[in-house]
C-alpha cells in the first residue's frame, strides 16, 4: 500500500476517485428523492425507465470507453485520462438541466444522457494505475482504490443529509436537485485536475515504456514507484 502511494499515478487516481465518488455518491442515492419529490406522479415511470437507462447506456458507456481507448491510446496515451475528464465535464451542463427543468421526461433525458457520458470512467481509471505498477500488485490497486472509494461514500451522505435539513430540502423538494448538481460539479470538477496529472504521468511512463521495450529491457517486474518518480 506504501508503495503504491507513492506512485504518482496510482496516488492521483485515488485522490481523483475519492473526489469524484464524492459526487457520483449523492447522484445515486438523491436523484431518486429529487425525482420522487418533484414528481410525486411519476414515481413508478421513474424506476422503471431509470432501471432501462442504468443497464442500457450504463453498458454500452462501458463498452464504448474501452474501445476507444484501446484504439486511441497508442497514438496518445492521456486518450484514458481524457475519456474520463470530458464525461465529467459533460454531466454537468445535463445534471443541471434534469434539475432545472419542469418537464419530466426532459429531466429523465438529461439524467440517462449523463449515464452514458459519464459511465465509461472505472476501466480506464484502473488500467492506468496496473500499467503503472509491477503486475503482482494490479489486484492491490484494484483494492486500494475501492477503499478510498467507500470511505467517500461513507462520508458523502452524512454531510449531503446534513445540509439538505439545514437549508431545509423537504420542505422545498427543488433543493435537492440544487445540491446534486452542486455535489457532481465540485466532485467531477475537481477530480479532473487529479486525472490530468494521472494521465500526464501514465504518458511519460508509458512512452518510456515504449524505448525500453523496444531495445528489449523492460522488465515489468522492476516497476515501482521509485522508477516512476524518476522518469
Amino acid at each position: 500500500m506504501k508503495e503504491m502511494c507513492k506512485n504518482p499515478i496510482c496516488a492521483n487516481i485515488f485522490i481523483a476517485g475519492f473526489l469524484r465518488t464524492m459526487g457520483s455518491t449523492i447522484v445515486t442515492a438523491y436523484t431518486p428523492v429529487f425525482f420522487g419529490r418533484v414528481f410525486p406522479s411519476f414515481k413508478q415511470t421513474y424506476a422503471f425507465l431509470n432501471a432501462i437507462a442504468l443497464i442500457t447506456c450504463g453498458f454500452s458507456s462501458s463498452i464504448l470507453g474501452g474501445i476507444v481507448s484501446d484504439k486511441f491510446e497508442k497514438s496518445n496515451y492521456m486518450t484514458k485520462s481524457w475519456i474520463i475528464m470530458a464525461g465529467n465535464v459533460l454531466s454537468i451542463p445535463l445534471v443541471a438541466f434534469g434539475c432545472l427543468t419542469s418537464n419530466f421526461y426532459l429531466a429523465m433525458l438529461a439524467f440517462t444522457a449523463k449515464i452514458f457520458v459519464s459511465g465509461s470512467y472505472y476501466a480506464p481509471a484502473i488500467t492506468m494505475m496496473q500499467n503503472s505498477t509491477r503486475p503482482s500488485n494490479a489486484g492491490l490497486v484494484v483494492s486500494a482504490y475501492t477503499f478510498a472509494a467507500t470511505i467517500a461514500q461513507t462520508i458523502s451522505p452524512l454531510l449531503f443529509t446534513a445540509l439538505a435539513k439545514y437549508l431545509k430540502a423537504p420542505a422545498n423538494p427543488r433543493i435537492y436537485g440544487y445540491m446534486v448538481l452542486l455535489a457532481i460539479s465540485f466532485g467531477y470538477l475537481s477530480s479532473n485536475f487529479f486525472y490530468h496529472r494521472a494521465g500526464k504521468q501514465y504518458k511519460k511512463l508509458m512512452e518510456w515504456k515504449d524505448n525500453l521495450s523496444d531495445s528489449c529491457e523492460f522488465d515489468p517486474e522492476q516497476m515501482d514507484a521509485e522508477v516512476i518518480v524518476k522518469i
